[in-house]
């Protein structure tokens, strides 16, 4: 029995420390991956309009002319906020308001309600609004902020219209909605 213990010794010496080194690169790559946006939603399409400021400035959001919302396309809008500037998105079908705003740091609000949200920084940040489909339960909208699921809702009946919102302080820097054409 020595002679058996003895030559299973240097293999589960080895098994010891090879798992946790395994684990920890494991670990560091999943999480590489997840930093490259393996875990984001996938984009409903291609891009079907964007704008870019030029470096160094901003778009002028009350000149852009937006195509219209719909089901099965996806708003997503990059702001520089300086002086902790409020900004968002505003959809309008009827009598009927939706609206979304970034207060940063820390908060977004949405139907009068703030809502502390910490992966909203001091600085850039992203908005993403995505329209979806939701069957028997209704056309949803989802909010992401800074990639990270932030809220989500049903979604107006009517024609919708929709408008960047925001005053002083916030430097819009690109514009995008995505979907099939």
């Amino acid at each position: 029995m020595a002679g058996r213990d003895e030559a299973l010794s240097p293999w589960v010496w080895r098994i010891v420390v090879a798992l946790p080194v395994a684990i920890l690169c494991g670990g560091i790559g999943l999480a590489l991956l997840l930093a490259a946006g393996l875990a984001d939603p996938a984009l409903p399409g291609p891009v079907l309009w964007e704008r870019q400021a030029p470096a160094g400035e901003c778009l002028d959001a009350a000149s852009l002319s937006l195509p219209a919302p719909q089901v099965g396309r996806t708003l997503e809008a990059g702001v520089l906020s300086r002086d902790h500037a409020a900004w968002g998105v505003e959809i309008t079908a009827g009598r009927e308001v939706l609206d979304w705003e970034v207060l940063s740091p820390g908060f977004y609000r949405h139907a009068g309600r703030t809502v502390a949200f910490h992966h909203v920084q001091a600085g850039a940040n992203r908005l993403r609004l995505d329209f979806v489909a939701g069957g028997e339960s209704g056309d949803r909208w989802r909010l992401w902020l800074n990639r990270e699921w932030a809220a989500e809702g049903a979604l107006p009946a009517g024609e919708m219209d929709w408008r960047l919102t925001g005053g002083e302080g916030g430097c819009l820097q690109w514009l995008a909605v995505y979907g099939q054409p």
